[in-house]
């Protein structure tokens, strides 16, 4: 669930909106926040950045091993 709160600290004529979150998967969940955006502060753009954590020793062998 999505609701929209405007802040006193943020202009409502906003040109370029940033969305940041953590993991991107099928997309859902920055579908409905630029919709709630749109709807609300009407962009010129919204831009998603997405990033996960990765891992340098990542060993795909160690899976198998937690499985058996």
């Amino acid at each position: 669930n999505l609701r929209f709160v405007a802040l006193p600290c943020c202009p409502p004529n906003t040109f370029r909106i940033i969305v940041l979150d953590d993991v991107l998967t099928s997309g859902a969940s920055f579908d409905a926040v630029r919709r709630v955006l749109e709807e609300n502060l009407n962009p010129q753009k919204i831009i998603g950045l997405f990033w996960a954590k990765s891992v340098d020793d990542f060993n795909p062998v160690s899976l198998l091993d937690d499985i058996s």
